[in-house]
């Protein structure tokens, strides 16, 4: 995968539209997905990822922080931040404040699985790179 990612990733990043129409949210909940699927072959050499990652935050955010995504959207959204953040979470850390209680609320529904197992864990790596990113979530999430 890591030799084409260069080559792929830019039409994988289109599909994840911030408000999809209805026809294309399996489209654009895919691409999250696949998204989150790439990050983890890339845990360990993130400058595969890193030129991605600004346009990326910039979907995946809008649609989580949207109360009009559709709740399985979100939550591909919110895994993708998070396995995202395995990878490159000195990048991703300082936008914590924009999104850490939007993600925490995405996630506190989902079963757990490895999904959201590798998707917390790139989320402590981002609070460890930025504790006071997470200052204002709410704590009745983490109880």
């Amino acid at each position: 995968m890591k030799p084409v990612v260069n080559q792929i990733f830019p039409s994988v990043i289109q599909q994840i539209e911030p408000e999809p129409a209805a026809e294309h949210i399996s489209v654009c909940n895919n691409a999250a997905w696949a998204t989150g699927e790439i990050a983890l072959q890339c845990v360990g050499d993130s400058s595969i990822i890193e030129p991605f990652v600004p346009e990326l935050m910039n979907r995946l955010c809008t649609i989580l922080l949207n109360p009009k995504s559709q709740k399985s959207l979100a939550e591909n959204a919110a895994v993708t931040i998070g396995r995202l953040g395995l990878v490159t979470p000195a990048i991703i850390a300082p936008q914590l404040p924009n999104f850490a209680q939007a993600w925490c609320t995405a996630l506190w529904e989902i079963k757990d699985n490895d999904e959201k197992d590798s998707a917390f864990r790139g989320f402590c790596m981002m609070i460890a790179a930025n504790p006071s990113g997470i200052q204002d979530v709410s704590l009745v999430l983490f109880q």
